[in-house]
């Protein structure tokens, strides 16, 4: 059964589109990002039917979205729902979702993997995507440089060319510069320029397409950790020439889930470029930071976020963070809240009031 047949018969369609209904032009009117919102916000609350039912809503306007489909999967695995949770997981491969390395290991499919009908189809699809993988050619990669796109917010202020303040926001894995920059509306009159650049590579099956900060090759072990330096070269690469266009006070990196570990590696080795680390459920890889970068005299602040709830990114990881750090002399405020693998509202004014101070 194809993905619109069977996402068209779960969602109760009952007779096809009319293209000459004038009525038929609503359905472009559609908020899908607020969809999407929602069914993000019902998983990390843990309402998981709930969230399943808006993935499927969103679904209905965007088919091929191998995201939304994986989620929907991970939905039913945490119900426990083996067929459903296989089905939705071939579907999404279906659709683009290449990933099965990160399926393999994500907690979300704890509840079904002993499943014959789930590991079966599991199993399948592995086979498949190694078959394209190596029907496509040995990968390598080359080290060149690159434009990427960044979005930037500028507060009307900067026109009277005063000293203000720089926030560069490091989107999560499979992220984008588009998505991340909106976190400039949820902040409480931001004086500050935030500047939301873009991972260099393409996660493929995505639409619109997710970035990474590191190539997440398994093949070539040198690419990974080599992509992850190149990155942190680039976000420092975003401050300088931020620094050459506004009159630049203080700066700050903050980063959520793969852009927080980014933002540690890349602060944390700046040599005092960097004045503070705003770090949302991440984790600190001290193999990433160059010789000596923890020891050195200038030392930024922190301010480390965690969900208790998140089941992407174990809370320990910023806990054991938060204690090297401290143990190290650095100025560190450790925050944890009911949630998941999010940025919340609160805790996102709390940091804009931590840069305050």
């Amino acid at each position: 059964m194809s993905a619109f047949a069977l996402v068209m018969i779960l969602a109760g369609a009952s007779s096809p589109i009319d293209p000459f209904d004038p009525g038929t032009a609503a359905m472009f009117e559609v908020d899908l990002d607020s969809i999407k919102t929602a069914a993000s916000q019902a998983y990390n609350a843990g309402e998981y039917e709930a969230a399943a039912s808006l993935y499927l809503e969103a679904l209905q306007y965007d088919i091929r979205s191998s995201g939304d489909i994986y989620n929907l999967a991970c939905c039913f695995g945490l119900l426990g729902r083996d067929t459903l949770a296989a089905t939705y997981l071939e579907l999404s491969v279906q659709s683009g979702f290449s990933d099965i390395g990160w399926a393999a290991f994500d907690p979300d499919f704890d509840a079904v993997r002993s499943s014959p009908f789930f590991t079966e189809t599991f199993e399948r699809l592995a086979s498949v995507l190694a078959a394209r993988e190596a029907g496509a050619g040995f990968p390598a990669f080359a080290t060149a440089e690159v434009m990427i796109p960044c979005r930037i917010h500028v507060p009307s202020e900067v026109s009277s060319g005063r000293p203000v303040d720089l926030v560069i926001g490091l989107h999560g894995y499979g992220g984008s510069a588009d998505g991340f920059s909106a976190l400039w509306a949820r902040f409480s009159s931001p004086d500050f320029v935030f500047v939301a650049p873009e991972a260099p590579y393409v996660i493929a099956g995505g639409n619109p397409p997710g970035f990474s900060w590191s190539t997440g090759s398994p093949i070539d072990s040198l690419a990974e950790p080599a992509s992850w330096q190149l990155s942190s070269n680039l976000v420092k690469s975003v401050i300088e020439q931020m620094r050459g266009r506004f009159n630049i006070d203080e700066i700050y990196i903050l980063g959520f889930s793969q852009g927080c570990s980014l933002a540690y590696t890349a602060g944390l080795s700046a040599n005092g470029l960097v004045d503070g680390i705003i770090c949302f459920a991440g984790f600190l890889d001290e193999s990433t930071l160059q010789a000596g970068a923890l020891g050195g005299s200038d030392r930024p602040r922190i301010f480390i976020a965690h969900g208790a709830a998140d089941r992407i990114v174990d809370p320990s990881n910023s806990a054991e963070a938060e204690e090297v750090l401290t143990g190290l002399g650095y100025d560190v405020t450790y925050v944890t809240f009911d949630g998941g693998h999010q940025v919340p509202d609160s805790l996102l004014m709390e940091a804009q009031e931590w840069m305050r101070r």
